[in-house]
């Protein structure tokens, strides 16, 4: 097995960019929501309603999905410096180094 390496910089990249994926699928949900509620309660109707909604209904499910994946990829990428910290105390760790 090799060495594992991580750049601080590339993390806090990182986490950047996750946080800013983080408000960008939360503010397309509420959007989503919105038309969704908006379609259903405007005088429209016909095909092109129907589609509209119908879509509407497919994406939303996805954009709840994908809330909770960068929600969990978010703090994953927070508690990597405490779990790098956890691991250079670990007993093991030290009982391994010190062989």
């Amino acid at each position: 097995m090799g060495n594992v390496k991580i750049d601080g910089r590339k993390v806090d990249e990182a986490l950047a960019a996750a946080k800013s994926i983080e408000a960008s699928i939360k503010s397309t949900a509420k959007t989503c929501e919105s038309l969704l509620s908006f379609v259903r309660s405007a005088n429209w109707s016909g095909n092109s309603r129907d589609s509209f909604l119908s879509y509407l209904e497919i994406i939303l499910p996805y954009h709840k999905e994908m809330i909770d994946a960068v929600e969990k990829q978010t703090k994953a990428l927070n508690n990597l410096e405490g779990y790098i910290n956890d691991f250079q105390q670990d007993s093991s760790v030290k009982e391994v180094r010190s062989l």
